[in-house]
C-alpha cells in the first residue's frame, strides 16, 4: 500500500510544478486593460521587449477609444525606454472605427506639437509616407508600432506589416505623439511610462482610465 506519506510529497512536488509552470507559461503572462490582452514579454525579431506600462484612452470621460501597451528593451525598463536607440513598440487595441485619414492628421499634429519647425521639416516627407501606410480600423483592432534600431519604425495592423520608415530621428518624433512633452494625453503617458514588477501570473494590471480630447 502506497503510504500517505509518500502520497502527500507527490502532492506537495505537483502542486511546485503547477505553480512554477503558472508562472513560466507564455499565456499566463498577460496583462488586462478594459479586457484587452497584452503580453509581458515579447520577442520581435530576436529583440526581447517587456510590458513597460498599460493604459486605457477614453474620449469625454466616457467612451473607450483605445487600451495601450508600451514594450521596452528589458535592460530600459525605469530607465531610459524614450532614448532613441532603444527598441520599443507601441501596441494599441482600439474599442471603435477611426478612419486612415484621421491618423495621418493626428500624426501631422502630434509630431509638430513635439518637434521644432527645421525637425518636422526635416521629416515632412517620412511623415507622409508613414501616413500612408494607415489603413481604417474597426472595433478589436490592432496597430503597432515598432522601432529596432537597424530595421527603423514598422507599422502593423493586426500583426501584418504595413510599412517601415528608416531613421532614429523619425522614430524618436513618431513616439513622442504619445510620449512626448506635449502628448496626446498626460495620463496615458504617465501610465504607459510607470514600471511594473512582473513577478507573478497572476499580474493583470487594469491600466488607468484616462480621458481624451481628440
Amino acid at each position: 500500500m502506497i503510504s500517505k506519506i509518500f502520497l502527500r510529497n507527490i502532492a506537495v512536488t505537483l502542486g511546485i510544478a503547477a505553480v512554477w509552470w503558472s508562472w513560466n507559461a507564455p499565456e499566463a503572462w498577460s496583462a488586462t486593460v478594459a479586457g484587452q490582452s497584452f503580453s509581458v514579454n515579447k520577442n520581435v525579431d530576436g529583440n526581447e521587449l517587456r510590458l513597460q506600462g498599460t493604459s486605457l484612452f477614453r474620449y469625454l470621460a466616457t467612451i473607450k477609444v483605445v487600451a495601450g501597451a508600451l514594450y521596452v528593451d528589458p535592460r530600459h525598463l525605469d530607465r531610459d525606454p524614450l532614448s532613441p536607440d532603444v527598441p520599443k513598440q507601441l501596441e494599441l487595441s482600439y474599442f471603435l472605427s477611426v478612419d486612415a485619414e484621421d491618423f495621418a492628421e493626428v500624426t501631422h499634429q502630434g509630431i509638430r506639437r513635439n518637434v521644432d519647425f527645421s525637425t518636422y521639416a526635416k521629416l515632412k516627407d517620412r511623415i507622409d509616407r508613414f501616413n500612408s501606410f494607415y489603413r481604417d480600423v474597426r472595433s478589436g483592432d490592432r496597430y503597432t508600432l515598432t522601432y529596432l534600431p537597424d530595421v527603423g519604425t514598422t507599422l502593423a495592423l493586426n500583426d501584418r506589416p504595413l510599412g517601415t520608415i528608416p531613421g532614429r530621428d523619425f522614430a524618436e518624433a513618431i513616439f513622442l505623439i504619445w510620449l512626448g512633452d506635449d502628448p496626446m494625453d498626460e495620463g496615458f503617458k504617465r501610465d504607459l511610462l510607470s514600471y511594473r514588477q512582473h513577478a507573478s501570473a497572476s499580474f493583470a494590471p487594469t491600466g488607468r482610465e484616462n480621458s481624451c480630447y481628440v
